[in-house]
């Protein structure tokens, strides 16, 4: 298994998408998605499944940093692996919903799971994967309700960055 598989990428962005995304969770990472090899990521969008080539990111991604939890075992990993391909890709557009109102309003995040019946976020897919193996992202917090900046907190470091060129 390759040594960085589960670890999150959180994109930037500045399209017309990322714009509605940052407005309303206050943030600059607009997606995320778990790595599985070396350079490719994976996460579900409203397209379903989506694969990242991380030398080539997708046009309307301005930046990335990469995330590697500090306190993961092996055999967490592993499951980790294992629950991924297992997982629906069905994205979750009432939780999106649920989610801007929630940070629009100012209202903490909790325990309730504001999910809709095996459908994900991008943030979400990858919250519920740490869950299963007793990781949680923020404490006291369902993963459901996750969006990309909680990831950066101190169980996780930041190992890579990438920046978009701007063209002169």
């Amino acid at each position: 298994m390759y040594r960085n598989y589960g670890d999150i990428v959180l994109y930037e962005g500045n399209d017309l998408d990322s714009k509605v995304i940052q407005f309303f969770t206050g943030s600059k990472y607009i997606h995320s998605a778990l790595r599985v090899h070396r350079n490719t990521a994976v996460s579900v969008s409203r397209k379903g499944r989506v694969v990242h080539d991380l030398l080539e990111p997708k046009e309307g991604y301005t930046g990335y940093i990469i995330l590697e939890p500090k306190e993961i075992t092996h055999e967490q990993k592993r499951y980790i692996r294992r629950y991924e391909s297992r997982l629906p890709n069905d994205y979750d557009w009432t939780n999106i919903w649920k989610l801007a109102f929630r940070h629009t309003f100012d209202i903490e995040p909790d325990k309730e799971d504001i999910s809709n019946g095996g459908k994900f976020t991008c943030s979400s897919r990858m919250a519920y994967l740490y869950h299963l193996v007793g990781f949680p992202i923020v404490d006291g917090v369902n993963y459901s309700q996750i969006i990309p900046s909680d990831f950066l907190n101190d169980k996780f470091e930041v190992t890579r960055k990438w920046k978009k060129k701007n063209k002169r």
